[in-house]
């Protein structure tokens, strides 16, 4: 992610236009500055694009498609290491989205509507904007942080499963998971706390609000060890040299798997080896996504970035990269991994199946105080009568009269405090019993959040 300072670089060009325009004639200054409005114009349009447009809607779906991962792997009990490491990282994905959408997406909306921001500013909606980004921005880092750890947290965990079985039941533990998040999530606070206090909002005599670097935010070791060093290695370096080893074994132990796999028959074997697949996917999209953006960083951190320089286009192209890294597990998921979408189906596309079917499904549904009754094909003789006596496709117990003992008949009740009555006149097969109460539990199962 670019720093604060990347977000006036529009308004910075302006300047440096202008006095590079100081000593020319006026026709040569006339030409610079309608260059100059077209360059900042192209690249606030251009940035509005990729951030308030492109970027927002992935953010959206983002985070939708987290939500609902989540909920799937709430239900997962096949492997439940494996769904609370990915629970814990949609939660941290959705977070970083949300902060993220907070600074991006509203700057380039504004500059593009309303114009840069300045860091001298009397306007009540870029002074919000200034707060926002001095005070919350710290927490996009330790979202970001928290993101990448975790994705070392999966890797190590389906590495040790996976090369390491016999020493996998005592070390891939809910308990040890439980901690490991834990110490990830407190990392992820107290390292990213200096820069709490890198910046501050002040007002000046002229009544406009500006931002300031305080005495932290300007020692030169500050900068070059924590900004610069301690961030590249604990954000990027390390992770990434941690990833590609572990993530390198999973693929070689996977790969051995998948040639001994027509002699292993069992479902519990297959169920592992389609874990190991979309672990080893998610940890190769993250390392495609996130190296970008910290090789840009480190190669051009420290060079000024122009309006409409490669460099400028490069940056925020790569920016896009970590929404996309954040964004995209849930195709993931869906992709490679059935048993997710057996649950998804099961308890979301089931239930608008089952609405839709609902009045055609022979009357079984349920009502308050109602028991159930499964109407059958009668004759058009007693379809009038049967019109007066039913409601919503229900027959209460206290109303429902059969006209002869061949027309209806009761079920026993005696392990089911339910009755289903039948109208048909056939006697039922308990199959079909069985079925009538199984549509009538799926109905009425609540979804566990």
């Amino acid at each position: 992610m670019e720093g604060l300072e990347a977000a006036y670089n529009v308004s910075d060009m302006i300047n440096v236009s202008m006095a590079l325009t100081e000593n020319t004639s006026d026709s040569a200054t006339n030409d610079v500055l309608t260059t100059v409005s077209r360059i900042t114009a192209s690249c606030s349009l251009f940035r509005f694009i990729l951030y308030s447009v492109v970027c927002v809607a992935l953010c959206l779906i983002g985070f939708f498609g987290n939500i609902v991962s989540y909920l799937v792997l709430q239900k997962d009990k096949s492997s439940p290491v494996a769904s609370l490491l990915l629970q814990s990282l949609a939660i941290a994905d959705n977070a970083f989205l949300f902060f993220w959408m907070a600074h991006y997406p509203l700057h380039s909306l504004h500059a593009h509507f309303f114009g840069a921001t300045t860091r001298g500013t009397d306007n009540h909606l870029q002074v919000a904007l200034l707060y926002l980004r001095v005070y919350t921005f710290p927490l996009l880092f330790m979202t970001q942080t928290q993101t990448i750890w975790l994705t070392v947290i999966i890797a190590a965990n389906r590495f040790i499963a996976v090369c390491l079985p016999y020493s996998a039941p005592h070390l891939c533990t809910l308990t040890n998971v439980r901690r490991e998040l834990f110490v990830v999530t407190a990392f992820s606070l107290f390292y990213n706390l200096p820069r709490f206090f890198e910046l501050q909002v002040i007002t000046r005599a002229d009544n406009k609000t500006h931002w300031n670097r305080t005495t932290l935010g300007t020692d030169v070791y500050y900068q070059k060890v924590y900004l610069d060093g301690l961030y590249y290695v604990f954000s990027f370096i390390l992770p990434l040299l941690i990833l590609s080893f572990v993530n390198t074994k999973i693929i070689v132990a996977y790969r051995a798997t998948q040639q001994r796999r027509r002699r292993m028959t069992s479902r519990r074997c297959d169920n592992e080896n389609n874990i190991t697949l979309v672990m080893i996917i998610v940890i190769v999209i993250f390392m495609l996504c996130q190296a970008p953006a910290r090789i840009v960083q480190i190669v051009w951190g420290y060079k000024y970035k122009h309006c409409a320089e490669f460099i400028y286009y490069l940056i925020h192209i790569t920016n896009t990269f970590e929404v996309l890294n954040s964004s995209v597990n849930f195709l993931i998921y869906f992709l490679f991994r059935k048993r997710f979408r057996d649950i998804l189906c099961a308890h979301f596309c089931l239930e608008t199946i089952t609405f839709w079917r609902r009045p055609l499904s022979q009357g079984v549904t349920t009502t308050e105080g109602l028991s159930l009754v499964e109407i059958g094909q009668t004759s058009s003789g007693n379809r009038s009568q049967e019109s007066n006596t039913t409601r919503n496709g229900f027959i209460p117990r206290d109303r429902a009269k059969p006209n002869t003992p061949d027309e209806h008949q009761s079920c026993d009740s005696s392990t089911n405090h339910k009755t289903i009555e039948v109208v048909n006149g056939v006697h039922q097969r308990n199959s079909e019993k069985e079925q009538a109460v199984e549509i009538y539990n799926n109905e009425n199962e609540p979804l566990a959040l």
